[in-house]
């Protein structure tokens, strides 16, 4: 009930602080007319800041920007590759197996001389395409 109240009390406040601002310059706020399509009210450009000119003399330090650091070239980067062999272990399937490293079951039968896929035993080593 409190929640619904706080709710209540910030949509008023929202409220009245929009209708207080009145009319003029909304600041680029999407507006809607009298057809379904939104219009776009641009900014008053005369509100963009420039330069005092007892500021237009002085030199205005730049941000300093970090280095780029230059990514190491393609034949330094160690390129991780894929196991060629698994061994079972107690709870593995197959299907598991075969959907862990991107492949099907008839890749692994076939490759491994699998007969029948239930048939896997824990410590079996299995090639892997």
């Amino acid at each position: 009930m409190a929640l619904l109240i706080l709710l209540a009390i910030a949509f008023a406040a929202i409220l009245i602080a929009r209708l207080s601002s009145g009319g003029g310059d909304r600041g680029g706020i999407v507006t809607g007319s009298s057809t379904t399509e939104p219009s776009v009210v641009a900014a008053d450009p005369s509100s963009t800041a420039t330069p005092s000119p007892s500021s237009a003399g002085s030199p205005v330090p730049s941000p300093s920007l970090p280095s780029a650091s230059v990514p190491p070239a393609a034949s330094e980067t160690p390129v991780a590759s894929a196991p060629s062999t698994y061994k079972v272990r107690s709870g593995d399937t197959l299907s598991g197996i075969a959907a862990t490293f991107g492949t099907t079951v008839d890749v692994l039968t076939q490759l491994n001389d699998i007969k029948d896929a239930s048939s896997l035993r824990i410590g079996q080593v299995l090639k892997l395409p």
